[in-house]
């Protein structure tokens, strides 16, 4: 499994600077489906830790009900510069990468009811994905 070069980067950015002038929603629905395919159809890095007894997912977790998103990252550097914020807060964990899809990430933590999605590149971007979003997409068009 391989990372496919794509263009998800400029499309996040693009959406970011347009949902901060909350103008042309048309274009940035547009943005959003894009963004969707583009992730349903890709590989992304995976960043697990091991404390020692198990291997787990590296998950950022929101609010008080313990939800989370699973962070996945779209290149080599991005991944580097996460583990090195990971390594500032647990310095004992190992930390490794894997290259998975993204569509394996979602459909196995679906029925997980604290599970909100993904996020891409945190913390440089902070985009978050719901995952019900990316599914009910490409199940819409496609």
């Amino acid at each position: 499994m391989e990372i496919k070069e794509n263009n998800l980067k400029e499309l996040i950015e693009k959406y970011m600077s347009i949902e901060e002038t909350e103008e042309n929603h048309e274009e940035l629905h547009q943005l959003g489906h894009e963004i969707d395919h583009v992730i349903f159809d890709n590989n992304f890095y995976l960043v697990t830790h091991n404390d020692g007894e198990e291997k787990e997912i590296v998950s950022l977790i929101v609010g008080e009900d313990d939800e989370y998103f699973i962070p996945l990252y779209t290149d080599d550097e991005e991944v580097k510069e996460a583990i090195e914020i990971f390594k500032k807060e647990d310095s004992d964990a190992i930390f490794e990468t894997e290259i998975v899809a993204s569509t394996d990430i979602l459909e196995t933590y679906l029925d997980d009811d604290t599970f909100l999605g993904i996020a891409i590149n945190p913390p440089k971007y902070d985009f978050v994905i719901f995952s019900q979003n990316v599914i009910e997409d490409h199940q819409d068009c496609c």
